[in-house]
Order: structure tokens, then sequence, then C-alpha cells
């Protein structure tokens, strides 16, 4: 479930679309980063950028399992191999590891 957060049951009509349009726009990216090795070309662009967040960071709230995109996957990689990755991550998180993986652990304990 993906919006833990929100303590909705699992058969709540709200919470149905809102998962659903979460994995829509995941399939979406998904077959993008299919065709190229960034989001808008083989070139890292403001694009990838603001796409790191919610695809790693904010899945310590809101965990998602990514093991079914695995070009999403190899797309986190890359970037989290990238030095200026590294080193702002280092910055601006001080507590928190990178979140890089399928399925990292969230901050709550669900």
């Amino acid at each position: 479930m993906k919006l833990l957060a929100a303590a909705l049951p699992e058969d709540h009509p709200g919470l149905k679309v809102a998962n659903s349009r979460i994995d829509h726009y995941l399939d979406l990216i998904e077959q993008r980063l299919s065709q190229s090795k960034f989001l808008v070309g083989d070139e890292l662009t403001a694009a990838d950028i603001q796409m790191v967040f919610p695809l790693t960071t904010q899945r310590a709230f809101v965990p998602i399992d990514l093991n079914a995109y695995p070009n999403i996957l190899r797309y986190l990689k890359e970037i989290g191999e990238r030095p200026a990755y590294q080193k702002a991550f280092e910055k601006g998180e001080t507590t928190l590891k990178p979140m890089l993986d399928a399925n990292p652990k969230s901050i709550y304990n669900f």
C-alpha cells in the first residue's frame, strides 16, 4: 500500500485510485527509461534532478517497491554513482542513507 500515512483501509476507493495513478506514472517512467539512459535522452538534465527525490528519499515516507521496474532501478543506480549526487546527498542528508534500491526501509514502523 502506497498511502499508508493516510490510514485508509486497503479497499477504500480513494486509495485504490491514488495507488493506480502512482502505478501508471511509474509505468510511464519505466517505459521512457527503456528508450534512453535518462528521462530526456542520454545526458542528465533538470528533469532527472527533479525526479530523484520522489524515486528515492520520498520512499522513506511513502514506501514504494520498485522491483517491477528494472529500468528505474538502473537509472537510480547510475545517478547514485555520480560524484555530484553523492556530494549533494551528503550535504543535504545527515541521517538517511541514499535510497537507490528496490525496496528501501521506511522511517516509520508500518
